[in-house]
C-alpha cells in the first residue's frame, strides 16, 4: 500500500525518491569523470544507507539489508577514487605553499602525479564496476525501494515517530564521539573520531530524510551534526595525509628535491588535530540542546 499521507513512511518515500533520481543523473557524469561527480555520487550512496539504517523500526529489513549491503560495496568502489582525489586537493595545495626550500613545486608534482595515477586507476575500476551485472541489479533494487518501499505498520504514525528516530540518531552520535574524546590521543583514538564522524554524518541525512516533514527538530538535529562532522572530517582528512606522504616518500627516490617538502607535510598534517577535536567536542554540548 502506499504510505499514508502526512505519515513518516510517506517522507521517506520521497526522500528515497530523490536519492534514487539522483543517481541515475549522476550515473553518465561519473562515467565521463566530470569534476566532483564521484563525490557527489557517492554522497548519495551514503545518504541511501543512512536512511535505510535510520529508518530500520519501520522498514522490512529482510528487503533492506540485502540492499545496503551492495550499497556499502559501491560506496567503497567510489571511495577508493574519492580519496585520491582529496589527497591530491588537499597535499597538492598545501604544497604549493611551502617556503623556498621545501621546492613547493617539485613536492606538488610528485603529490599530484602519485595521487593522478591511483585516481585514474580507481576511476577505471568504478566505470568497470558500473558496466558490471552487479552494478545494475544495485540499480533495478533502488528503483524497486523507491517506488515501493517495504514500510511496516508503524510507519503510518506521523511527526512523532520521525522525531523518536531523530533522538535515536542524536544519541548514537553523542557516544559516539564521547567515546572517543574519553581517550588518549593516538591511532585508537583516530578510529574512533572516524567512527563518531560517521555517527554524525548518519545523524545529518536521517535529519535530512525528514526534513521539513519533522519541522525545526530536524533541521536544528542536521546544522548540529554537521558541526561535528566537518571538524572530525578535517582531522581525518590529515590521518590519510600522513599515510598518502610516507607511501609517495617510499614510492620514490630518496634524493628527490621533494623529500624535504614531503617531511614538512607530514609534520603539518596534525598540527591543528587538537583544534579541530576542541571545536569537535563544542559542537557535541550543542548536540544534547
Amino acid at each position: 500500500r502506499p504510505p499514508r499521507s502526512g505519515s513518516v513512511g510517506e517522507a521517506l518515500t520521497g526522500y528515497l525518491r530523490d536519492q534514487a533520481a539522483a543517481l541515475r543523473t549522476l550515473d553518465p557524469a561519473v562515467r565521463l569523470d566530470e569534476p566532483d561527480s564521484v563525490h557527489r555520487m557517492r554522497v548519495h550512496v551514503r545518504r541511501l544507507r543512512s536512511a535505510l539504517a535510520a529508518h530500520r523500526r519501520i522498514l522490512d529489513r529482510t528487503a533492506t539489508d540485502p540492499l545496503d549491503h551492495e550499497l556499502r560495496w559501491f560506496g567503497k568502489v567510489l571511495g577508493r577514487a574519492r580519496d585520491a582525489e582529496v589527497i591530491a586537493g588537499r597535499l597538492g595545495a598545501q604544497a604549493e605553499d611551502l617556503p623556498p626550500e621545501g621546492h613547493p613545486a617539485e613536492t606538488a608534482a610528485r603529490i599530484r602525479t602519485w595521487s593522478g595515477a591511483r585516481y585514474r586507476e580507481a576511476h577505471h575500476a568504478a566505470v568497470r564496476a558500473m558496466d558490471g551485472r552487479r552494478y545494475f541489479a544495485l540499480l533495478d533494487a533502488v528503483e524497486r525501494l523507491a517506488e515501493r518501499p517495504p514500510l511496516k505498520g508503524r510507519a503510518t504514525r506521523g511527526r512523532a515517530e520521525a522525531r523518536r528516530m531523530l533522538d535515536r540518531q542524536r544519541g548514537r552520535a553523542a557516544r559516539r564521539l564521547d567515546q572517543a574524546l574519553d581517550m588518549a590521543p593516538g591511532p585508537q583514538r583516530d578510529g574512533r573520531l572516524h567512527r563518531a564522524r560517521k555517527a554524525a554524518k548518519r545523524a545529518r541525512y536521517a535529519a535530512e530524510s525528514v526534513t521539513p516533514f519533522a519541522g525545526r527538530p530536524a533541521d536544528r538535529l542536521r546544522k548540529r551534526a554537521k558541526g561535528i562532522q566537518q571538524p572530525l572530517g578535517a582531522h581525518q582528512d590529515g590521518v590519510m595525509g600522513e599515510r598518502a606522504l610516507a607511501g609517495i616518500a617510499d614510492a620514490g627516490p630518496p634524493d628527490d628535491r621533494s623529500a624535504f617538502g614531503l617531511g614538512i607535510l607530514h609534520a603539518r598534517q596534525r598540527a591543528d588535530a587538537a583544534r579541530q577535536v576542541k571545536q569537535a567536542a563544542k559542537a557535541r554540548k550543542r548536540l544534547a540542546g
